[in-house]
């Protein structure tokens, strides 16, 4: 049987050694938890999601110009949200300067 210097058995003090390096572990994990936690937490609170806009049947096949109201058979959808119309390029222009909506 082994002993250690200062009169402990050596299984004992491996043991001993075992534990502590699983309870560091566990501390490291959790700690590492938390902190990517607190992460996405701030990122989330900095970079919003933005919200998503649903459109009916009838509102996506409507008969409006988006920029100025005028009712048309012939409007021409938007190129780059699909989801609104224009009468010609000058409205296009006009409410997509100004952020669409």
């Amino acid at each position: 049987m082994n002993i250690a210097p200062d009169g402990l058995n050596m299984s004992i003090v491996v043991a001993a050694a075992a534990v502590v390096k699983v309870l560091i572990s566990t501390i490291l994990h959790s700690a590492i938890y938390w902190v990517l936690l607190l992460c996405m937490f701030l990122t989330e609170q900095a970079f919003p999601v933005s919200k998503v806009v649903t459109m009916s049947a009838d509102e996506n096949n409507q008969s409006n110009c988006a920029a100025c109201g005028k009712g048309s058979d012939d409007l021409k959808g938007c190129t780059a949200c699909k989801l609104v119309k224009y009468c010609n390029a000058s409205c296009k222009k006009k409410h997509r300067s100004g952020g669409g909506e």
